[in-house]
Parts: structure tokens; C-alpha cells; sequence
């Protein structure tokens, strides 16, 4: 369940009622609108713990309920990420009251007992201008942002329209007064138009500050963004619009209201209409269409040393941070550090480090409660955020590891299973006090990925084996069973593969032969639910195969089910590993048919014996024994029939005829009734069944023998054909 994390100053706060006064949402800063400036204002109390609005002489805010942007009852990093989302995507509004002042029509904790317009901050050097000119003759134009003020600055923003459609699409921009990869900078063309944010590190504040300019031909410029124009641009100059425009002062979170100096862009050659001008598109992450998966892989280790435990992350979302929380059993294991682990090249901008983004956590090895009852003690819980640059997914399918855990064994004996899982609530401790973190993601373009929302948001758990005494292959054991059944002529059955051995198996492959004219293989497959994920469809097993051979009647099926010691079937106990699927096929033979298991071997990659294999070496052939199974064919019951209906359609006619001839020689069809299809009745479905057929509807010759063509009834002759079904005497 997801925890509501709240920002509460003082014991008053716990006790304001809940219906407050009227705000309008995403107005943090209390300025009396929606600005750009509020992302910074929510961004800041999350990342950078700037206490804006608890200073002596500053009025404490009182409205928490105008930073929850989304509606959702919580703070969250994600409210001020959905503010830049909406001023540079033009999306996902706050929900209401907006734009205008009003009561939260939601029922929620958060509280707004005092809200007033305190207005925008005043600064009269500040100022913003932007104008641009063609690069070549194939369309690339580059736009110059430019920016004064006095005061020290966190970003801006800037909404650029134009007289008529002009910009194709953007290539790059840069921002030259930073090259932390951990500023928000976010150029979109939305309908046409130029939309620019720019928000200095959502890790700390920078000293960003343009100089004390006297007159606004001494501006400083802050951005390049590069574009191509539309094919067919004449060359011109063009007037550039800003429809909005703000500075974010970086102390106060207020919003500047700069003179905005519009310019032009100059085009100095036509664009051709075949221009080679090529944009990079951008699209942000939708929840509803998100799969996340936070996975652990754990590795076995003796007692009383220190293992490690890799965090495995997976999305087909282009991420921009998490928040996580993970417990453990605090009786049997203590944290004792925890690692950003080195990326592949390419995806993120950095490497895993300090310098990275954002990368806080919290460690609690209490045990003061007896026994794991969950992440009121024992855990770990943090929150990171990265930059990906690329704007490619960072973390592809199959997932790759992300953070490592260190953990110490105390408590532990041989052959344990010591559980580390992804359980919500954990409590992060910072200055802000303390905060129950959710493990989710945040998705590139600002939008929170959790488990309510995701199309799949999976948690996997790992398991740290604590390593058991060694078996020498001379001394291993192992038994494999499979298991007898009595089965109906056409019906579908398993028959499950029991191994039972004195050491964790690692590797296994059991091949079996079979009758060929008795049974159809169907499939070949693992059925020991393992503790890990790393297949979807049989979760644990790092590798499977099967392979089915009907026509020399064999099938073999092989898996290995992984390194960890808690991921393999138990020791000494009888345990159900893999599964065949039959069907039993007429035939004149009933009774008993075998399957059997073919001889252990020790040849790995011999695709007609059956090996068993483990981390101390392979069981010799001597040290295994079998258990073949014997498949019982019964006849079953008989369903009544029309006799000569081959086809099941409820009459007699040539369509039957034809049906039987595919059966017989194209096997294009598969009577699911032969004793409809015996025609004359003597106990086979051959030629002369076709032939009768004819005769008897064409010529006149001859008789269809009991229960006739007309009326239902069941066959009077004991011999081997069978109908399982036929479905016009139902």
C-alpha cells in the first residue's frame, strides 16, 4: 500500500483541520499563479531541503495543498516534475482548482489553513530576449536565448510562437552557463510553437547569477537551440513572439517577470522542400503503458561474511529516477554498505557516482522486535535521480544491475534462505524528518510509475543462500521418477519428471523415449517454481529448452535454474522439476505403453541422455537410478454417433466422403469420431469406408450398419476405433 509522505513543521500542523482555505493547485510559492517558478519551489523543498517558507521573516505557508499538483493526497518529487511537464509539454494541468482560486474537492490529510496572493518578485534589470538565423542552406536554424537580472537565478521560461509555421522540429540545445548533467532543460515545439525550460540542478543550487546589467544590450546568453525549419521556407525575416516569459529566482522560489525583448529570425536562403534536415523526436512516458520491474539476485555466501545483493532494473520507459525501500530479516542479516554500480556505455550520462544526481538513502539495523514483521525495522530506503541524456531507455529488457547492497550473515545456519524484498513504507531519515518511501519510478517527461498505475509494476525478491557442505561427486545420488497415469484414447495428460538427490541440483536435462504410435509429444517444459525472475513465463530459470522428436519417438527438456543455492530444488526431497504433455492417439493396440527415461551421462551436450549436473562436479552413472512410467491406454466411453457422418455435420453425403479421403491420404482432417467414419462397420476407417459411402448414397448398394445414418446411437461392435466426440448426437 502506498504510504503518504507529508511535510509537517510543527505539532500545530498535525492538528489544522482539513478544510481549509480556497488555493489554487500548483501555486507552491504562494505568488498568486501557476509559474514555472513552483516546480522550483516543490523541487527545492524535496531535493535541496532550502527551507524557503520557515524563515523568521517569511510567513510559514500553511497550503500544502497547492504543491500537491497531481491531487493525490501526498508531497511528492513528482508534483513539481509534473509543473515543468506542463510549461514545457503542455500537458497534464494541475488538477483543481485550477486556474482559479477554490476549495480541494478531494478528502485528504493535507492541510490549507492559510493562503493569500503575496505576488511576484520585482527585479527591474531582469530581462529575456531570443532571436535566431539559418545555419545552411538545408534548413538548420539556431534560436539564442538571452537573460539579465540582478538577482541569482534558478532557471526560466519562455514560450515562443510565430506568424505562421516555421520550425519543423528541434535538433539539440545547449545551455551555456552549465554543463551539469542534472539541469532540467526541456525544449519542445507544442501546435507550432517554442516552448523553453531551464531549471538549474534538481540536485542543488547552483551560483547562477547573471551580472547587474544597466540597459538590456549587455545581455548574457544562456541557451543555443538548434532546429529545422520547415521545407520551403523563403528566405526572410521572421518575428518571434514570446507569449510568456519568466525568471526563477533561486533563493526565494519566486517568479520574476522579466522585459521580454522579442526578436526575429532571420532566414538567409530558401529551405528546399527536400531539405535533409533531420529533428530528434521526443516522447514522454505514459504510466498506463509503463512496465517496471525492480528485481534482487543475491549470491551465496558462508556464514558470517559479508554478501552482496544486486538491484536489477528493467523498464520500457525511459527513467529519470526511483525511489525504493527494501527489507531484510533483521534477526539474521545486518547492512553494512551500499553502491551505485557502473552503467554499460552509452544511456546515462554519467557514470553511477556521487557526481550522478541525486543518491541519498537511510540504513536500519534495529531488532528491538523479535522477528521480521516488516520494514518497521530492517530495511534500507532512498531516492535517486539520474539524467539521461540520450533520452534512450537506460535500462533495456532483461534489466541490468543498478545499485548493490552489502549485507553481514549473522544469525544464520546451512541451507538457509535469508529474504531481501522490495516492501513499501520504509522511512528515509534527512532534515526534512522522516519520510516512508514507495518504490516507484520516475518516468522521463515528469510522470510517477507505481504499482497502482503501471500497466506492470513488478517487485521481485531474492533470496541469500547460506552455503551448505559440499558433496563430492563420488558420493552424490540422484533418483529420477516419472510418474505412471491411465489415460482415454485422444485424451491430452502430463506426466511430471521427480528428482530427488542429496546435493541442490544446478543443471539438469532428462530425455525419455516413447512409443511413437501410441503417444504424441505435445511439449516439454520446467514446472519448480524457483525463487528468482529471470524468465517471465518460468520465473527463476536462467535458461530452458525442450526439443520433441514424434517421428523417433523421444523428447528431451533441460534447464539451468541458477547460481543461488535458494533458487534450486531442495535437498532430499522427492520435487516435481519438469513436465511432458501427451496425447494418447488411437491405435489398434490398448493397454500398457512406456515411457522411458534414457541412461544418465556425464557428456554434457548429448541430446539422447539424460545428465544431472551441480556446482561440485556431475553424478556419475553409477550414482543414478530410474523410474520408467507405464501409460495406460482405455478406450474410454463411446459417444453415439450417425454412422458415415464422417464430418460430424448430422447427415450422410458426399461432403463425408471427401472429409475421409483427406483424413486418409492428405491429413488435412482429424475425425474426432472413427466410428462414424467405419461406414461399413469393420472395426477400421480405411478406402473401403469411402467407397461404401458412395455406394450406399449414389448407387444404392448396400446399408449403413448400426445405428444407421439417421438416428444416434452407439457402436454394437466391440473393437478399437472411438468417438470422443460427436457433437450432432449431444
Amino acid at each position: 500500500m502506498r504510504f503518504l509522505i507529508y511535510f509537517i513543521f510543527s505539532l500545530s500542523l498535525l492538528s489544522s483541520s482539513l478544510v481549509g482555505a480556497e488555493f489554487i493547485r500548483g501555486d507552491a510559492n504562494n505568488d498568486g499563479k501557476v509559474s514555472f517558478a513552483d516546480s522550483h519551489f516543490i523541487l527545492s523543498h524535496f531535493w535541496w531541503m532550502k527551507d524557503f517558507i520557515s524563515k523568521p521573516d517569511d510567513p510559514v505557508n500553511l497550503c500544502w495543498k497547492a504543491s500537491d499538483v497531481d491531487d493525490n493526497g501526498w508531497l511528492e518529487v513528482v508534483d513539481g516534475r509534473r509543473l515543468l511537464d506542463y510549461f514545457v509539454e503542455g500537458r497534464f494541468p494541475p488538477e483543481a482548482p485550477f486556474p482559479q482560486l477554490g476549495e480541494d474537492p478531494s478528502d485528504d490529510p493535507l492541510v490549507c489553513d492559510h493562503y493569500e496572493n503575496q505576488g511576484t518578485l520585482e527585479d527591474p534589470l531582469a530581462a529575456l530576449s531570443i532571436a535566431g538565423r539559418s545555419l545552411d542552406s538545408e534548413g538548420q536554424a539556431r534560436f539564442e536565448v538571452e537573460l539579465a537580472s540582478s538577482l541569482q537565478v534558478a532557471g526560466y521560461f519562455l514560450h515562443v510562437s510565430f506568424e505562421q509555421p516555421i520550425v519543423e522540429g528541434i535538433i539539440t540545445s545547449e545551455e551555456l552557463t552549465s554543463d551539469d548533467p542534472m539541469d532540467f532543460l526541456g525544449v519542445r515545439l507544442v501546435d507550432g510553437d517554442l516552448r523553453i525550460g531551464v531549471l538549474r540542478s534538481v540536485v542543488h543550487v547552483p551560483e547562477f547569477s547573471a551580472p547587474v546589467i544597466e540597459g538590456s544590450e549587455d545581455l548574457r546568453p544562456v541557451l543555443h537551440v538548434d532546429v529545422c525549419l520547415v521545407p520551403g521556407t523563403s528566405a526572410g525575416d521572421y518575428p518571434l513572439r514570446l507569449e510568456s516569459a519568466e525568471i526563477v529566482e533561486a533563493h526565494s522560489g519566486k517568479s520574476i517577470e522579466p522585459e521580454i525583448l522579442e526578436g526575429s529570425l532571420m532566414v538567409v536562403q530558401d529551405v528546399p522542400e527536400d531539405s535533409t534536415c533531420e529533428t530528434t523526436v521526443i516522447t514522454a512516458s505514459q504510466p498506463s503503458e509503463s512496465i517496471v520491474k525492480f528485481n534482487v539476485s543475491a549470491e551465496d555466501s558462508p556464514q558470517g561474511e559479508v554478501v552482496h545483493v544486486d538491484w536489477y532494473l528493467w523498464a520500457n520507459s525511459d527513467l529519470e529516477g526511483v525511489t525504493f525501500s527494501l527489507d531484510f530479516d533483521e534477526e539474521q542479516l545486518e547492512i553494512v554498505d551500499i553502491e551505485l554500480v557502473e552503467p554499460k556505455t552509452g544511456g546515462i550520462a554519467r557514470p553511477f557516482s556521487t557526481e550522478w544526481g541525486l543518491w541519498e538513502y537511510t540504513f536500519n539495523n534495529e531488532n528491538k522486535t523479535p522477528g521480521n514483521a516488516g520494514v518497521d525495522e530492517g530495511y534500507v530506503a532512498g531516492r535517486a535521480i539520474f539524467r539521461n541524456e540520450t533520452k534512450e531507455n537506460p535500462f533495456p529488457e532483461g534489466g541490468r544491475p543498478f545499485i548493490r547492497f552489502h549485507f553481514w550473515m549473522k544469525n544464520v545456519n546451512p541451507s538457509d534462505c535469508l529474504p531481501v524484498q522490495f516492501v513499501d513504507g520504509g522511512v528515509h531519515r534527512n532534515v526534512e524528518g522522516d519520510i516512508p518511501q514507495l518504490n516507484s519510478a520516475l518516468a522521463f517527461g515528469g510522470q510517477s510509475i507505481y504499482q497502482l498505475n503501471a500497466k506492470e509494476f513488478k517487485l521481485g525478491d531474492a533470496f541469500i543462500f547460506v552455503d551448505q557442505e559440499e558433496v563430492e561427486p563420488k558420493d552424490s545420488r540422484v533418483q529420477l521418477e516419472l510418474e505412471s497415469k491411465t489415460v482415454a484414447v485422444g485424451e491430452e495428460f502430463t506426466v511430471p519428471v521427480f528428482i530427488q538427490a542429496n546435493f541442490r541440483l544446478n543443471f539438469s536435462q532428462v530425455h525419455i523415449e516413447f512409443d511413437p504410435e501410441r503417444l504424441e509429444a505435445l511439449d516439454a517444459y520446467p514446472i519448480y517454481e524457483v525463487l528468482d525472475w529471470h524468465s517471465d513465463t518460468f520465473p527463476g530459470w536462467f535458461i530452458w529448452e525442450s526439443t520433441i522428436d514424434n517421428e523417433n519417438g523421444s523428447a528431451s527438456v533441460n534447464g539451468l535454474t541458477g547460481n543461488n543455492g535458494c533458487d534450486l530444488p531442495p535437498k532430499d526431497e522427492r520435487t516435481a522439476v519438469y513436465e511432458f504433455r501427451f496425447k494418447a492417439k488411437p491405435s489398434q493396440e490398448l493397454g500398457n505403453t512406456p515411457i522411458l527415461i534414457s541412461p544418465l551421462s556425464i557428456r554434457i551436450g548429448d541430446p539422447t541422455a539424460s545428465f544431472i549436473l551441480y556446482r561440485e562436479g556431475s553424478v556419475p552413472p553409477q550414482n543414478a537410478t530410474y523410474t520408467d512410467a507405464i501409460i495406460t491406454v482405455d478406450p474410454g466411453s463411446s459417444h453415439p454417433f450417425k454412422r458415415s457422418d464422417c464430418n460430424g455435420d448430422g447427415a450422410s453425403d458426399v461432403s463425408d466422403a471427401v472429409f475421409s479421403l483427406e483424413a486418409l491420404f492428405l491429413g488435412k482432417s482429424e475425425p474426432h469420431c472413427e466410428d462414424a467414419c467405419d461406414s461399413n462397420d469393420d472395426g477400421a476407417f480405411d478406402i473401403s469406408d469411402v467407397i461404401h459411402t458412395l455406394s450406399v448414397n449414389f448407387l444404392g448398394i448396400g446399408v449403413f450398419p448400426q445405428p444407421g445414418s439417421f438416428d444416434c446411437g452407439e457402436d454394437p461392435n466391440d473393437d478399437t476405433l472411438v468417438c470422443l466426440a460427436y457433437r450432432s448426437c449431444e
